[in-house]
């Protein structure tokens, strides 16, 4: 009933239509609002309003991973305010941080940097530094080196951009929230747990207090915190978070909702690290239902659930399943992104570890390996912790089949990559580090080579424990 009323369009113009439409896909009634969008590209009288319909279809398309679709409307919704204001405005600088935004989902950060970069440009010039828009392109240029692995640059950026919304807004604002999060999920990857929980922490507090204890906010930063909680092995306080959560986003958006989704799975990683595995593959396989009915089959989201699900069916021992829906995951990858997208890479990680563990043979499982570094190395370059990982991944996999040789030329690799990463301290060692010396004494105590073991496993215990 309320879907219908809100799609009652005959009293609309097109500005109440994208109000509308917004309202539904805000409850995941994506067609209902895809429709609305739709109709009113037929009632529009001003090429701005082309403009903003073509956005919000756009934001639409692109929450629901539709790339190719949502690429030409915010190109297109680009260039008309480009034309009707010319190359340097506030509307230009708000579509090029739309289509920037797409670029990056799609893994295409080579445009979305110039497009950050120049919205930055035109609000400062325009607006001031000092201003909220100009906050919002620093913060997504710290969103987008992150995800490429530019650590420094990003908490440089998310820092410029957490102190221009404290300026603008003070520092109990939804926009200074934002920011903490995204700073406090950069130093989550670094595991530099006490940072991150405390800005989670402040961050909280902000929602909370701005919004109550029931917000898709405080739902979301309660997760975020759990998983911090997760990772320091705080297992019952993180369960308590993320069903508080759960419960939030079930009361506002419904028990379908991909955000729900999101929070299975959260929890489903919890359950997965206490080895509860019948928990945490019923709730992986409660998400994935709600994926495959609410975003569809071919979703990105919907892939990963598959990799989860995957994951637990190995851990249970069950190879065939497992691989299977590995394949169908990587399919549905490879089609949304390409098959050199960092997605792809995740995937074929994960069937390469499979294979390791079926016993098939190293000319089944090494392109697989030799893939996944090159697509590693073209997103991120050299130094990267993924990188680094599948380096380690791939000597294992070299000492297996016997190949000594190479098996410890690729640990030295991925032993100079964490060292880049994390330049060595004396007697206080990064834990990737620490953990990087761990693995070579091991290769080298299996080698009879105890001199270097011992080398190694000395380094390996000055792992600096204040994270």
């Amino acid at each position: 009933m309320l879907t219908a009323a809100i799609c009652e369009t005959s009293w609309m113009n097109c500005g109440k239509m994208l109000q509308a439409g917004k309202l539904l896909q805000d409850l995941a009634f994506y067609r209902e609002a895809e429709m609305l969008f739709n109709k009113g590209q037929q009632v529009v009288c001003h090429s701005t309003e082309v403009a903003n319909v073509k956005d919000a279809l756009g934001y639409l398309y692109r929450l629901q991973a539709r790339y190719d679709e949502a690429c030409p409307l915010f190109e297109g919704a680009l260039s008309i305010q480009q034309r009707e204001y010319g190359l340097e405005s506030t509307e230009v600088a708000s579509s090029m941080c739309n289509l920037a935004i797409l670029y990056r989902k799609m893994g295409n950060f080579v445009g979305a940097e110039p497009l950050y970069t120049k919205s930055c440009e035109i609000r400062s010039k325009l607006l001031g530094v000092y201003h909220t828009e100009t906050g919002q392109s620093y913060n997504g240029l710290g969103c987008l080196y992150q995800d490429q692995g530019k650590d420094k640059l990003a908490e440089e950026h998310f820092l410029i951009a957490l102190s221009i919304r404290e300026n603008c807004n003070g520092p109990n604002h939804p926009d200074v929230a934002m920011t903490l999060t995204n700073l406090a999920s950069l130093y989550l990857s670094q595991a530099h747990y006490d940072d991150a929980e405390r800005l989670f922490t402040r961050a909280l507090h902000i929602y909370e207090s701005i919004y109550g204890e029931s917000h898709p906010d405080v739902a979301h930063t309660l997760a975020y915190l759990a998983g911090v909680y997760v990772e320091r092995g705080k297992y019952t306080a993180a369960n308590l978070l993320f069903v508080r959560a759960i419960a939030i986003k079930k009361a506002l958006l419904g028990p379908r909702h991909p955000e729900v989704a999101q929070s299975l799975s959260d929890m489903g990683v919890l359950h997965a690290r206490m080895k509860d595995y019948d928990t945490a593959l019923d709730l992986y396989q409660q998400c994935l239902s709600i994926r495959i009915e609410v975003l569809g089959k071919d979703h990105p989201d919907t892939a990963q659930s598959m990799n989860n699900v995957a994951a637990i069916l190995v851990d249970k021992g069950m190879h065939g399943e497992a691989e299977h829906m590995y394949k169908d995951a990587l399919a549905i990858t490879e089609a949304k992104f390409g098959p050199t997208h960092q997605n792809v890479c995740q995937t074929l990680l994960k069937l390469a570890n499979l294979h390791q563990r079926q016993k098939k043979s190293l000319s089944k499982i090494e392109p697989l390996y030799v893939r996944s570094l090159a697509i590693l190395k073209q997103h991120y370059g050299e130094v990267h912790p993924d990188v680094a990982l599948c380096l380690n991944d791939y000597a294992v996999l070299k000492f297996n089949a016997g190949k000594t040789a190479e098996a410890e030329a690729l640990y030295l690799q991925m032993l100079h990559t964490y060292e880049k990463l994390f330049p060595p301290k004396v007697g206080q060692l990064h834990p990737d580090l620490a953990r990087a010396h761990g693995n070579i004494a091991a290769f080298y105590t299996a080698m009879g080579n105890l001199a270097q073991a011992h080398a190694h496993t000395t380094l390996a215990a000055q792992e600096q424990t204040a994270v």
